[in-house]
């Protein structure tokens, strides 16, 4: 099992960079998933390696992805094989999971850790969740690929599965550098103190830091709201656009901490605790059928309660399903599944409403 610096590892830099005494907490469903998909990844280039003219089909039942998890992958797979060619580089030359460390101009070490993908001066690293600010993380590999390499500039790519957009950085050796020591010198300061920020629901002391804690009395009204620039005393509506930025973070420092708190309770209460003033219990399941055609037996052509149409108004159909359905009688991957069905279907398949998200500039 692969290792990372304890203190400063590139994965944690964007959140220290925000708090000097930020500790992650074990990883969680989603970061394991996460975990999964990189393994899937690195399968597909190995594969890549030894047969390429049948690495697009590799079979990657082992890691048992859904159908969303699998295209991510592959996109990421076929990205990184078009990002190399697009820089004129031999694909032969691609390298995954290789360790790179960074040193400072007195060879101390300050971090190491593991590149997902490279190819000479350009690296990639797969993400499978949200957009987030990882800048700091990815200059941290990029510092370690030019020292190594003795050269002064690298471009870096980060892949997003779930949005499959690849984001460029073009950096050199000194930004790199002024980055990685900049956050180094901010951890180690003997005065540091911990900041609440939107990290703080990925800290293993957010329901103890002594920051949260401060921004929770300012929102009890405990202590003066003066403390955080008035922003108690502002209505919504009537906050400018940086106030309003400033709120946002207020709001999500005491998100994370309701959630804690809440989460704690529950599992307490599940497991025969007491919560004093509080109880917990079980609702039923939501209920779903689990044959529908003998759902359509019994209710259509047995009982004659619906019509047919009247029954398939009741039901639904996902094109991701029914194109991982449809991989074997088409002997096919699954993208090309997916726009056989979609071109056979045409205008029937719909698609939902936008969802707006919101999330912290980079």
């Amino acid at each position: 099992m692969r290792e990372h610096h304890k203190l400063l590892s590139p994965s944690s830099l964007p959140m220290l960079e925000r708090c000097p005494c930020f500790e992650s907490t074990p990883a969680g469903e989603a970061a394991e998933r996460g975990t999964i998909q990189h393994s899937a990844l690195e399968h597909l280039i190995k594969n890549f390696k030894l047969k390429p003219e049948k690495a697009e089909k590799a079979s990657l039942k082992k890691f048992k992805l859904d159908s969303e998890e699998e295209s991510q992958v592959r996109w990421a797979f076929r990205k990184v094989l078009e990002l190399v060619e697009e820089h004129g580089l031999p694909v032969d030359d691609i390298r995954q999971e290789r360790r790179v460390t960074v040193v400072n101009n007195k060879f101390d070490q300050l971090t190491y850790g593991y590149i997902d993908i490279d190819c000479r001066h350009i690296l990639f690293d797969y993400k499978s969740g949200q957009q987030r600010d990882s800048e700091a993380q990815i200059m941290a590999y990029a510092a370690g690929v030019m020292q190594e390499g003795g050269i002064k500039n690298a471009t870096a790519y980060i892949l997003y599965g779930k949005d499959a957009y690849a984001q460029r950085y073009d950096f050199n050796i000194d930004q790199c550098m002024s980055r990685v020591e900049g956050i180094e010198k901010y951890v180690m300061n003997p005065d540091a103190k911990p900041l609440a920020c939107e990290y703080c629901g990925w800290c293993k002391s957010h329901l103890t830091c002594p920051a949260v804690i401060k921004s929770m009395q300012i929102i009890g009204n405990t202590i003066d709201p003066k403390d955080v620039d008035g922003l108690l005393s502002i209505k919504p509506g009537k906050a400018d656009a940086k106030t309003l930025g400033k709120m946002k973070i207020l709001a999500l420092i005491a998100g994370t901490w309701a959630k804690a708190v809440d989460a704690e309770a529950r599992s307490r209460l599940m497991n025969g605790k007491k919560v004093v003033g509080w109880k917990g219990g079980y609702r039923k399941g939501k209920q779903f059928i689990t044959d529908l055609n003998n759902a359509h037996q019994a209710l259509v052509e047995d009982a004659s309660y619906l019509s047919t149409e009247e029954f398939i108004s009741c039901c639904s159909a996902s094109v991701p399903k029914l194109a991982k359905a449809a991989q074997a009688a088409l002997g096919v991957g699954e993208k090309k599944a997916r726009e056989e069905i979609e071109g056979v279907l045409g205008d029937i398949v719909g698609r939902g409403a936008e969802i707006f998200y919101v999330t912290k500039e980079k």
